[in-house]
């Protein structure tokens, strides 16, 4: 079934192509209820340079640029499964994302907490940053760094309200209709091909009836029909000729399927 085909089916059937329209039209409204949106809330973390890097009295905004291998393996730390584990069982059913800041040069990590509510998602986003300044302090009392050597931390931005995505949601519901539509109109099609082909199939046996009862027809009046032409009379003027076709005229005119004017015609033309 080709696409005209298809269009032409959903024509004729225009009713079950709404009843279609409707069902997609509910599935749409199911899957925006059933698929809740998600609530993301960030926070920006800098790393900052040790006071012995800074000096008295320094910038230390000026010394950011030699923190980039800090930023990594402090990510890789956040995102370790044993701290992923405690923030978990802290706020379950969360889940949180720490990645480096790829839109600046500068040693920022970007925070991000995700949960199927508002306060869930500031949660673990909170659990997050609490957890940021021990593990850099705990990587650095690693490394026995000493006090005044080793990096700090500094939080630049939280978000305020969480914010929802509602990404998963928009897929559930553009799934669920396309589904639907899609379902239906293959559906409506094949029922429309089935319907046309038993339609075809009843209608052979009554024209082939029509045709036989044409043929019948046809065999009852032909008998009759050499009436309306005396020149075949003709052909034999004898007595015994004369008489045969007469008898077959009186027979065909005293037939009770010959009408009366056909027999009463050909017995006046016999009498004479």
């Amino acid at each position: 079934m080709n696409l005209k085909e298809l269009g032409g089916a959903l024509a004729r059937r225009w009713y079950l192509t709404l009843a279609g329209a409707l069902l997609a039209v509910a599935l749409c409204v199911l899957a925006y209820v059933l698929v809740p949106p998600t609530f993301e809330s960030g926070g920006d973390v800098v790393l900052l340079p040790p006071q012995t890097t800074v000096g008295e009295g320094g910038n230390p905004y000026l010394f950011l640029g030699d923190l980039d291998q800090a930023v990594d393996i402090l990510t890789r730390s956040l995102m370790s499964g044993e701290t992923v584990a405690d923030v978990e069982d802290e706020v379950p059913g969360a889940e949180f994302e720490v990645i480096p800041d790829w839109t600046t040069s500068g040693p920022i990590l970007v925070i991000t907490g995700r949960a199927s509510t508002p306060v869930e998602a500031e949660a673990v986003r909170d659990a997050v940053l609490d957890r940021l300044p021990a593990t850099l302090l705990a990587l650095q009392d690693t490394l026995h760094v000493p006090a005044d050597a080793q990096i700090d931390s500094m939080v630049l931005t939280q978000d305020l309200e969480p914010e929802a995505v509602t990404t998963a949601r928009m897929r559930a519901v553009t799934a669920a209709g396309a589904v639907g539509l899609v379902g239906a109109a293959l559906a409506i099609g094949l029922l429309d091909a089935s319907l046309l082909a038993r339609a075809r199939r009843a209608g052979r046996p009554r024209a082939g009836a029509r045709a036989r009862a044409g043929a019948r027809t046809t065999a009852e009046v032909q008998p009759e029909a050499w009436l309306f032409y005396p020149s075949d009379a003709a052909d034999d003027l004898t007595p015994g000729g004369i008489a045969g076709r007469c008898t077959g005229v009186i027979g065909a005119a005293a037939s009770p399927r010959s009408s009366p004017r056909i027999g009463s015609s050909t017995t006046s033309t016999c009498c004479c």
